[in-house]
């Protein structure tokens, strides 16, 4: 008989701190699951750490090292329980979190897609605050609020959403946004205004070595590119931005991302500018063309 729920975990070289996600998802209150973990290319003892646990509601899968978002799609590959939740290796659940969301699923038929608020933890432990918000599809247009530790959806929504993007660029994070936009194009989304799970920071510097690197950019504008063109299909010779004051927002947006990174001086700043933002705005001035608002930041970006 299928499970009520298929949890989905990649995992990477976490034999050191897998075991208590691990435990988190074992003594969860709704035991009717399956949880399906991808060792994604490891070279520890990941997946010695995950069959050592001998819960047969547990199945691993090795496989090739294909990033995040490829070792979700494979464990999608084999799930069979009518609702899909994630964990990623370092994260948490507490006790009620597959039951919350399940239940919130059950008793609202029209909801594809539900996610909760997530405590944010340090890798020691330390409460850094809390993660989440209401719904509100301008909102998630500029930013993605929750991440897939926070998220149950039904696994029939796959067949319009689709997979998860493996694009490379993704691999520097940004797939989740992707995904969940995607599903907002198909299903309602809805939030369970409590907290139900635990995102644990390993690297509190990762964004800022992320833009030094300029791989944030690449994802980021990646899903924002990509999601543009999906929107010109649709619009049929109207502006293609979500609403008014898009490019004004992602322009602010990616300016606040640079000040988080203190190690960033400004003539990187200026580069950024350069070799970032401009390239950016001039392939969204050919896709959306009719929106002032791209050749005013075209305006003042030639002149910094």
């Amino acid at each position: 008989m299928a499970p009520k729920v298929s949890v989905i975990m990649p995992a990477y070289n976490s034999a050191d701190f897998i075991k208590e996600s691990l435990n988190s998802i074992i003594n969860q209150t709704l035991t009717d699951f399956e949880l399906i973990v991808v060792d994604d290319g490891s070279t520890d003892e990941t997946s010695k750490v995950i069959l050592s646990l001998g819960d047969q509601r547990i199945k691993c899968e090795r496989i090739a090292n294909c990033g995040a978002a490829g070792a979700r799609n494979h464990g999608l590959s084999f799930a069979q329980g009518e609702y899909i939740a994630y964990c990623d290796h370092d994260d948490k659940f507490r006790a009620d979190h597959l039951q919350s969301l399940a239940d919130y699923l059950d008793a609202n038929t029209n909801i594809g897609l539900v996610y909760s608020r997530a405590q944010l933890l340090q890798a020691d432990g330390t409460i850094m605050g809390e993660w989440g918000r209401e719904y509100d599809q301008k909102e998630f247009e500029r930013f993605c609020f929750f991440v897939p530790s926070m998220v149950m959806h039904r696994r029939n929504c796959l067949d319009k959403v689709g997979g998860w993007d493996e694009n490379p660029l993704l691999r520097h994070g940004g797939e989740d946004w992707d995904f969940f936009l995607r599903f907002s194009d198909h299903y309602p989304l809805a939030f369970v205004d409590q907290p139900t799970s635990f995102w644990v920071r390993r690297s509190a510097s990762s964004l800022a070595q992320a833009i030094k690197s300029r791989k944030f950019f690449a994802a980021d504008g990646y899903v924002l590119k990509k999601r543009l063109k999906s929107k010109k299909e649709t619009v049929r010779g109207k502006l293609v931005a979500p609403y008014s004051g898009y490019y004004f927002d992602n322009f602010l947006r990616w300016q606040n991302a640079c000040s988080l990174g203190s190690e960033i001086s400004p003539a990187e700043m200026m580069s950024i500018y350069r070799d970032q933002f401009l390239p950016f705005y001039i392939e969204i001035a050919e896709i959306d063309p009719d929106n002032l608002e791209i050749w005013l930041l075209l305006s003042l970006l030639y002149f910094v």
